[in-house]
């Protein structure tokens, strides 16, 4: 297929509505929210500028998820041959900050898309921008192409790459017209399409957690905004009222204990109001409560004292963060199954044996507090009872990132004491 052909694939719509919302977000992210458009009014025969209150607890929250997830780095596992020539490919190439950036898009955008290709003898992997990229489906729901553009903001020239199962083409609109620049070999195949495991408007895109707390931001914002500009202007600026004779005179509104004489009969007050703190109080409690509902996140994670919670209080607090680890944790490990795949057909043909490839697999040690000495005393406990290797001890230890390199340190530790 050429570039033409993929642009006219009726499922290239969902694809472009998808991006649609990965722009909102992007944007709600950076701070352009629904309040910013709050507009300013006359008051005392003054231009008033309303509150504006923009929350940033959404960031906050993408990084935390971001970090519990990926935090740390995850611990691969398998036969002895295998591991080490994975991690020596996942050291040269900072995997660790590549399954980063992928859980950042998932949380999100519910989507991230990543390649893997060779260059100078060493695998490497690039993760898409998904507001520049998306992947091409047929209606059959098959993964037939993959597109990435970008525009050059000064030119307005057009920058096309399409990737095919075999080729990589490259297009631009500098004549004018969509033209072809070069075309590639695809060694490893199409870029690796990742999901959060929550069904977007189309099923086969996924769905970050920003997205459902945006309206619920919005909520909290004006809300508070509101009540900023009523503290401000009916309560410490209320609007003077004189009943009677007209006052021809003007009072200057910083004046502070002038005296007003009045004709027999008239009055002179201020037009205040009280604000029903319980009812607002009741909704920003119902609002805040949703949000860490929505965000899968513990309250007290952001605003609570948490010195004096048990082992078991913390992890049933944290037991809905786990719950959405798991299922980002699995979608993650599928997109692996297949990175290594594509490893295994861009390094050397011996790298791997069929059985060492069969066997690895990916630990990911989620950022949570935890008392790691209670879990290292289990571990000892089963190591000593015979129920545990001391190959699972390591890679099952808090404290270890690369149970290959701790296995032939511990090796060699102990061949030196045994030629002393």
């Amino acid at each position: 297929m050429d570039i033409q052909e993929i642009l006219a694939i009726p499922q290239t719509s969902e694809a472009m509505y998808i991006q649609a919302t990965n722009l909102r977000v992007r944007d709600f992210l950076a701070g352009q929210h629904k309040v910013l458009q709050r507009k300013d009014f006359t008051f005392k025969d003054d231009i008033f500028e309303t509150a504006k209150i923009v929350l940033q607890s959404v960031p906050a929250v993408v990084d935390f998820h971001t970090s519990y997830i990926c935090g740390n780095p995850v611990t691969l596992t398998g036969e002895s041959a295998a591991v080490k020539t994975l991690q020596g490919c996942y050291n040269r190439a900072n995997y660790s900050l590549i399954d980063y950036k992928i859980a950042d898009n998932l949380v999100k955008y519910g989507n991230a898309f990543e390649y893997v290709y060779k260059a100078q003898n060493r695998v490497y992997s690039k993760v898409f921008d998904p507001l520049d990229s998306y992947p091409v489906y047929d209606d059959k729901g098959v993964y037939r192409a993959f597109l990435e553009h970008w525009s050059d903001a000064i030119s307005g020239i057009s920058y096309y790459n399409l990737y095919e199962p075999d080729t990589v083409t490259e297009y631009s609109t500098e004549s004018g017209t969509m033209q072809q620049l070069a075309r590639y070999r695809n060694l490893s195949g199409l870029p690796i399409h990742y999901t959060s495991g929550v069904e977007a408007d189309y099923s086969l895109y996924g769905q970050g957690i920003v997205l459902g707390l945006i309206p619920i931001v919005n909520e909290l914002e004006s809300l508070l905004s509101k009540a900023s500009d009523a503290v401000t202007t009916l309560s410490l600026n209320p609007l003077a009222v004189a009943a009677g004779q007209r006052i021809d005179g003007k009072i200057d509104r910083d004046l502070v204990g002038a005296c007003i004489n009045l004709e027999d009969g008239g009055s002179f007050g201020f037009a205040s109001a009280n604000i029903d703190y319980n009812t607002v109080k009741l909704l920003l409690e119902q609002l805040s409560n949703q949000f860490y509902t929505v965000a899968e996140v513990p309250s007290v994670v952001f605003n609570g004292n948490v010195s004096n919670v048990s082992e078991t209080s913390l992890k049933l607090l944290f037991n809905q963060l786990d719950s959405k680890a798991k299922r980002t944790v699995l979608q993650m490990k599928e997109g692996f199954y297949k990175r290594w795949e594509y490893m295994r057909q861009l390094l050397p043909v011996h790298a791997f044996t069929d059985t060492g490839f069969d066997s690895l697999d990916a630990v990911f040690n989620l950022n949570r507090p935890t008392d790691n000495s209670s879990i290292v005393a289990d571990l000892c406990k089963q190591y000593e009872a015979g129920a545990l290797s001391k190959q699972s001890f390591i890679e099952q230890s808090p404290y270890t990132n690369d149970q290959e390199q701790e296995l032939k340190r511990i090796e060699q530790e102990n061949a030196k004491d045994a030629a002393q």
